[in-house]
């Protein structure tokens, strides 16, 4: 073996996932090279430092913990095409909140439209009538203009 094959084996010669002729090939190179030696031993101790231990915890814990992931599992919904996004009531909200708004602000100036309506309709009914006193006012000078 050459030295770059053993450095890519190193890892797994660590956790033994190497197969047995390789590894024992690995042997053989790492007592006869000092370089993959030395590698060997900084992979090593890195790793030996990685490792942390698990806790101890108690059998309570892991009777409740794996009761609850039963719970989670068991109570959790079947998949479905239909079933809204977690920002959909929301938005729903605020369309709703959009249209009363602008819905009610539209209502409010129709209202004041019939309230001014009503108000003025003597006014609004005698326009007409109006405008064809003010033509009959101005009579004269349209026919000195000779427009008629």
């Amino acid at each position: 073996m050459k030295c770059k094959d053993i450095e890519r084996n190193l890892i797994l010669y660590y956790y033994d996932e190497i197969e047995p002729l390789a590894k024992a090939e690995l042997k053989v190179h790492l007592e006869s090279c000092d370089n993959c030696m030395s590698s060997w031993e900084r992979l090593k101790d890195t790793l030996d430092a990685a490792k942390v231990k698990e806790p101890d915890l108690p059998d309570s814990f892991w009777q409740r913990y794996r009761s609850e992931v039963y719970e989670k599992i068991e109570g959790k919904k079947s998949f479905s095409p239909f079933k809204m996004p977690r920002f959909a009531p929301a938005a729903v909200m605020a369309l709703i909140l959009f249209f009363a708004v602008f819905g009610g602000i539209k209502l409010y100036e129709s209202k004041q439209d019939e309230v001014f309506i009503s108000k003025n309709y003597e006014l609004i009914k005698n326009l007409e009538v109006l405008e064809d006193v003010e033509i009959l006012q101005h009579l004269e000078e349209i026919e000195a203009q000779g427009e008629i």
